[in-house]
């Protein structure tokens, strides 16, 4: 016998979870804990390199654009 499921309630997309009953996209716990330990050990130290700086502004760079394209597409999935 098969096993049966319903659809899911929360999906992964482009890093990104995705809660459809909660019509909210967070960002995984992992990558929460990754940026705060980040930037709590750049206030730590006395001195940062570029690279660790450069990487930071980067990824949050990068993260901004993926909100803004995952609630797009989720704006398009709902309301169209």
């Amino acid at each position: 016998m098969g096993k049966c499921e319903g659809p899911p309630q929360v999906i992964t997309f482009l890093g990104l979870e995705i809660h459809s009953i909660e019509m909210q996209v967070r960002l995984p716990e992992k990558k929460v804990w990754e940026i705060r330990t980040t930037i709590l050990d750049m206030f730590r130290k006395s001195k940062t390199n570029l690279k660790t700086i450069q990487s930071l502004v980067n990824f949050l760079g990068g993260l901004t654009r993926l909100l803004d394209a995952s609630i797009l597409a989720i704006t398009r999935v709902f309301f169209f």
